[in-house]
């Protein structure tokens, strides 16, 4: 007994269908042809080159086959129709069904792993951040109107702490997003709003199901937020453009105690008019990844 001939149909595929929690389904037909009418629907679906249960969809990663129905044509009993169910939430017991019938739904296994919904806690997490004015908008300057060295004040940041089960987990991925912010839309925010710590990935068993517990920790930046680093743009020395050459800044025909404020280009400030913003310079030192790879809230 073997199968001789097993081919994907393209006019069987179908997806992704996008449920109401933004799950997507998938569908696809092979069929597939024996050299024995008295083969069974076990043997053509344990056939080598057919997908396999809870194997990844070709074009979706994050779906997973869920459901396997052969069908045994009544006319030719060497040819088989099997049609492969896909899902981003694979909550059905994926179950061959031999005879065929296709009023047979999948159940639902209540007890499986892979089944449990995304564990989700919130915190604040406080970062430092540099400050021009307070919060009634009274500027950081001295009576002068000369701004004081960069103020850093603590600023609360929203944290979601997640952990899902998932069917396996590519472990490079926590090197790719650890630390990292979003460089695509992630839990509703735009890119560059998001950071990733604490990535963990935990391998268990329960309910004869393997699967890998993940987590990480999922910093927000508020809406007037970023994750730019800003350093006040002062310094001892400032660019002469005359000489092409760097000076040491004199102040009373004294080196000043204090970095002294520069300029866009790096010159000199002459001098200060009250109400003067300082000049800061912006660093973007944080490397972004698509943090949707992660799946750990895929189809929820």
């Amino acid at each position: 007994m073997s199968v001789i001939a097993f081919n994907e149909l393209a006019d069987g595929r179908r997806g992704p269908k996008i449920g109401p929690e933004g799950t997507r389904t998938y569908t696809r037909v092979f069929e597939a042809i024996t050299d024995n009418p008295a083969d069974t629907g076990p043997f053509v679906v344990s056939f080598a080159q057919a997908p396999v249960k809870y194997g990844p969809h070709p074009d979706d990663y994050f779906a997973r086959c869920t459901d396997v129905d052969p069908l045994q044509d009544p006319d030719a009993a060497t040819y088989w129709r099997l049609t492969y169910s896909y899902s981003t939430r694979p909550r059905l017991l994926a179950q061959v069904r031999p005879d065929g019938k296709p009023e047979e739904s999948p159940k639902v296994d209540e007890d499986n792993p892979l089944n449990e919904h995304p564990e989700i806690d919130w915190e604040t997490k406080y970062f430092k951040v540099p400050m021009e004015a307070d919060l009634e908008g009274k500027p950081y300057v001295n009576a002068a109107g000369v701004p004081f060295e960069t103020y850093l004040e603590e600023r609360p940041r929203l944290v979601m702490n997640v952990s899902r089960n998932l069917v396996e987990f590519n472990q490079q991925l926590i090197v790719e997003c650890e630390g990292a912010l979003n460089d695509q839309l992630f839990l509703g925010q735009g890119t560059k709003k998001i950071k990733c710590e604490r990535i963990r990935a935990k391998a268990g068993w329960k309910k004869n199901q393997g699967f890998v517990k993940v987590s990480a920790q999922v910093i927000i930046c508020g809406p007037d937020e970023d994750w730019v680093l800003r350093k006040l743009n002062a310094g001892y020395e400032y660019w002469d453009a005359a000489s092409g050459k760097l000076k040491k800044i004199y102040v009373d025909g004294q080196l000043p105690s204090r970095p002294q404020l520069l300029s866009e280009d790096g010159t000199k400030v002459l001098y200060i008019r009250k109400g003067d913003k300082p000049n800061y310079i912006e660093f973007r030192n944080l490397r972004s990844a698509d943090l949707n790879q992660l799946g750990l809230f895929d189809g929820f």
